[in-house]
């Protein structure tokens, strides 16, 4: 489980448990036997305090029946009067290399807040729902602005980062500074080129002007080189698409035909990339 499902997890206890307030519940009398209405209501009141609370949680990660990891995390809750919701803040104590982080919900907002870049961080809704980032997140860190473009297909998460000040975009796998990019394991051809298009939208707009690869050098003419990327999946999917009507029928086989100069280092990568468009030839029928 991610942290930041953690956290999820922990900020829903948080808004429902105030074990470590103040509450007191409903006395009951013991002679006879109360109204489910009367348990439920003494409940909510232990539940829902309506005093600020403050709670410690320690978290420890099992793995094969022994502790890998622990967390401990205080917690501060308070119910907001006008909306009935509860703000919680939760602050990292241990381990010393995340102590002094923190995690704020408020409302349907939560921020998360690293001392060391001094940055906040908007957790979106998607993100709090599989505790990862998500299209259109926005990251903020040394008074810049980072927008989350989601650009899956070299593999099933891939993710650039838009520095719009600089009109910049931060491409990772998806865009390499030499050569192009493999497929991986969990790839889609099919998302990798709607996720060209769409980052060579940007670049006809001038909206980025320049490419940031997490391999090789600076691409400082991005429009150009997203059309050679496109132009170069369109005439690998011909070649393909050539050693089938001749007869081929595995990677294997393709590779031999079309890649047949191709260094045996990478030879598996080639295999890879047209496995790839093998299961885009055959989803498009």
């Amino acid at each position: 489980m991610s942290r930041i499902m953690l956290l999820i997890v922990l900020l829903g206890l948080a808004a429902r448990v105030g074990s470590g307030a103040k509450a007191q519940a409903a006395h009951v009398p013991s002679t006879e036997t109360p109204a489910a209405q009367d348990l439920v209501a003494a409940a909510d009141r232990i539940r829902n305090p309506k005093q600020p609370f403050r709670l410690t949680d320690t978290l420890v990660e099992y793995r094969d029946g022994k502790p890998r990891d622990r967390v401990v995390l205080i917690v501060f809750a308070r119910e907001e009067k006008d909306t009935r919701q509860y703000s919680n803040l939760v602050r990292y104590a241990d381990p010393p290399r995340d102590a002094g982080k923190m995690v704020l919900l408020h409302g349907s907002n939560m921020w998360f807040y690293d001392p060391a870049s001094k940055a906040s961080v908007r957790i979106s809704p998607h993100q709090r729902l599989i505790g990862q980032a998500s299209d259109g997140d926005v990251v903020t860190a040394a008074d810049c602005e980072l927008r989350v473009i989601g650009t899956p297909g070299h593999s099933a998460d891939s993710l650039s980062l838009l520095l719009s000040q600089d009109a910049a975009l931060l491409t990772g796998d998806t865009v390499l500074g030499r050569g192009t990019t493999v497929i991986a394991h969990g790839g889609s051809l099919a998302d990798y080129l709607r996720s060209l298009d769409a980052m060579k939208a940007l670049a006809d707009t001038a909206s980025v002007r320049v490419l940031l690869p997490g391999h090789g050098p600076v691409v400082s003419d991005p429009g150009s080189t997203l059309a050679y990327y496109i132009e170069h999946r369109a005439e690998r999917l011909a070649e393909v698409r050539a050693a089938l009507a001749a007869g081929d029928t595995t990677a294997q086989q393709i590779v031999a035909r079309v890649y047949h100069d191709v260094d045996p280092a990478v030879r598996r990568f080639a295999e890879l990339s047209v496995q790839a468009q093998l299961d885009y030839l055959a989803a498009a029928g």
